[in-house]
């Protein structure tokens, strides 16, 4: 709804029309170079005679080489014309302002079905049932107003990043026996039971006796992303920390899984693990001297937890 424009919309009258009529017809055929209007559509023309005498005038409607007119626009006075005379759709004063106020205000509350005007830093919602709601835009921070789609951009759909957390362990350790023992944890507290959690983790330090250890990932105290093959071999993460090469060196494992807590309540995710050998010990973040400044360096083990919308 507002004022139209086309390119270089042009004609001759078909006939004369005094200065109170309220239509005039255009040669035959050529209504077509005029807009078409719809409902509270409109556009403005120039009437131009022999002498170059103009008036401006408001198109309301135009039904084929018809158009329905509003005389004596824009400080021009209405006049007679003659058949012949020319009718241009040019750009005036008026059509610039009108167009201008109509794409500073956009598109009027009252057509949106909107009520009232909102507060400071809201925005128009859809109730999808062709009316609007002012809502409040939520905080950068509002994990779950990214997965219910309160922002205004709307719902961001699966498989999208919402936080990230991460677990560092910057001291050494070393564990021996057969009991898997924590090594770092991170906590995480999910925005939707529908979302996914990316574990990711990195475990440094050195197997003694060249042999390698157990690793896992744990939600709480239950061990996951472990092999479920039926036989008696023990079911890990990762077999990891395979150390060959020299005292004063480390060794990296890296670990990934894509878990499905299906909660929103706080979870606790751990890396535990336990020497494969009992004659060695795992030392975590460190090398087997742990003595030399020239050769033997102390790392760090990281777990990182990733929220992904489900």
């Amino acid at each position: 709804m507002g004022v139209k424009f086309s390119n270089n919309g042009h004609s001759t009258l078909a006939a004369s029309i005094s200065s109170s009529d309220t239509s005039l017809t255009v040669a035959s055929g050529h209504g077509a170079r005029f807009p078409s209007l719809g409902a509270g559509d409109y556009f403005y023309a120039t009437l131009i005679d022999a002498s170059n005498n103009l008036e401006i005038v408001k198109c309301t409607a135009r039904s084929s080489d018809v158009l329905t007119i509003t005389r004596g626009q824009e400080s021009t006075t209405a006049r007679a014309y003659a058949i012949g005379d020319r009718i241009e759709l040019r750009v005036t004063a008026q059509g610039i302002e009108d167009a201008t106020t109509i794409a500073s205000n956009s598109i009027g509350a009252d057509e949106l079905n909107v009520s009232g005007n909102g507060t400071s830093g809201q925005y128009l919602a859809s109730d999808a049932d062709g009316s609007m709601t002012w809502t409040t835009i939520p905080a950068s921070n509002d994990a779950s107003a990214l997965t219910t789609g309160t922002l205004p951009d709307g719902r961001l759909g699966s498989g999208i990043p919402i936080q990230v957390v991460q677990g560092q362990k910057t001291t050494t350790q070393v564990i021996s026996g057969s009991s898997y023992v924590n090594i770092v944890s991170a906590t995480i507290t999910p925005s939707s039971t529908s979302s996914k959690i990316l574990i990711t983790g990195c475990v440094t330090g050195f197997m003694e006796s060249g042999g390698t250890c157990h690793l896992r990932f744990y939600r709480g105290g239950t061990a996951i992303a472990i092999g479920t093959e039926s036989n008696s071999l023990p079911k890990d993460t990762m077999d990891g920390i395979d150390v060959s090469q020299p005292a004063d060196a480390s060794a990296a494992a890296t670990m990934m899984w894509l878990d499905s807590p299906s909660t929103t309540s706080a979870i606790t995710y751990y890396i535990k693990g336990h020497p494969k050998d009992s004659g060695g010990n795992l030392k975590i973040n460190r090398t087997a001297n742990n003595s030399s400044t020239d050769h033997d360096s102390q790392t760090v083990t990281t777990l990182t937890l990733m929220e992904i919308t489900g």
